[in-house]
C-alpha cells in the first residue's frame, strides 16, 4: 500500500495524542524534518521540548525494516518504537543539540561499565548506613520534604559490600536544585561517578529544575561531561545536558 509522509504523520499523531504513552510524556507536535518524522514532546518537567527524529521510508517499518500493509500499521511500529526507547531511558541517554525551539535527541552518551548500575535509595537507605555510608544528609532533607533523588551505585548484588556510591539531590526554595552528595568510593571507575553525577542532573531537571549546583569539583567533572555553566558562576550547571554542538 502507499501512503505518504504527512498522512504517516497524522496516524502518529493520533496514537502520541490519544494512545498509550510513556509516563512524563506530553506530545508537543509531529513535524516532517528533512527525510526523517520529528516527534516534540515534554518530558516529565523539564523545561525544554524534545525532539527525536523517527525514519522515514515510505512504507516501509520503523522496527521490521518491512513492509507494511497500511498506514496505521506503519504509525503502529512507529509507536512501538518510541515508546520502548523513552521507557528503557532515551530521554536520559541521548547526547543533545539545541535547535530552535527544541533540544534534538540523538546518539546516546557513550562510555559505560555494565558491572555497576545506577538506582534509587529505598525507603531511608538503611542499607546504605549498614555498609557505612554517611545518610545523614539524605534524610534530613527527605524529612523536610527537600529531597528530588537520592541514588546510589551498585555493583553485581552476589559481590560485598554492594554499594559503590551516591548521589543526593535537593530542592531549593527558588525553584534551582542543588547536587549535595556525591561520593564514589576509592577504586571505582571513574565512569561510574560520571553515571551517578549525570542521573543526578537528570533528576533535577524531570523535577522542574532549570539549573543545578554544587561544588566547584563536581561541577568541573559536569562540565567535561557536556554539560553547560549557567553564567560566571562555574558551580551553576543547566539540566538540559550534557549537549554537543549543533
Amino acid at each position: 500500500m502507499t501512503f505518504s509522509r504527512d498522512e504517516a504523520m497524522a496516524a502518529l499523531e493520533v496514537l502520541l495524542r490519544g494512545g498509550t504513552v510513556p509516563d512524563g510524556f506530553e506530545l508537543v507536535d509531529v513535524r516532517s524534518e528533512g527525510p526523517g518524522v520529528l516527534v516534540l514532546f515534554r518530558w516529565h518537567r523539564n523545561r525544554p521540548v524534545f525532539g527525536t527524529v523517527i525514519s522515514w521510508s515510505g512504507g516501509v517499518g520503523v522496527s521490521t525494516g518491512l513492509p507494511v500493509d497500511s498506514v496505521d500499521e506503519w504509525a503502529f511500529e512507529a509507536w512501538l518504537y518510541l515508546t520502548e526507547e523513552l521507557e528503557t531511558g532515551y530521554v536520559r541517554r541521548a547526547l543533545r543539540r539545541q535547535k530552535t525551539g527544541y533540544i534534538h535527541l540523538g546518539e546516546g552518551v557513550g562510555e559505560r561499565d555494565r558491572r555497576y548500575y545506577t538506582s534509587s535509595v529505598p525507603g531511608d537507605g538503611a542499607w546504605l548506613a549498614d555498609e557505612g555510608w554517611n545518610v545523614e544528609n539524605a534524610r534530613r532533607l527527605r524529612d523536610e520534604g527537600h529531597l528530588i533523588a537520592w541514588l546510589q551505585a551498585c555493583r553485581d548484588r552476589r559481590r560485598s559490600p554492594s554499594v559503590v556510591g551516591q548521589a543526593v539531590v535537593a530542592r531549593r526554595s527558588d525553584g534551582d536544585a542543588e547536587l549535595s552528595v556525591l561520593d564514589v568510593a576509592a577504586g571505582v571507575p571513574e565512569v561510574v561517578r560520571r553515571d551517578l553525577a549525570r542521573e543526578a542532573v537528570h533528576e533535577a531537571g524531570d523535577d522542574g529544575a532549570a539549573r543545578i549546583t554544587t561544588s566547584p569539583a563536581h561541577s568541573e567533572l559536569l562540565t567535561a561531561m557536556g554539560f553547560r555553566a549557567s553564567g560566571d558562576d562555574a558551580t551553576w550547571i543547566h539540566t538540559n545536558g550534557p549537549q554537543i554542538n549543533a
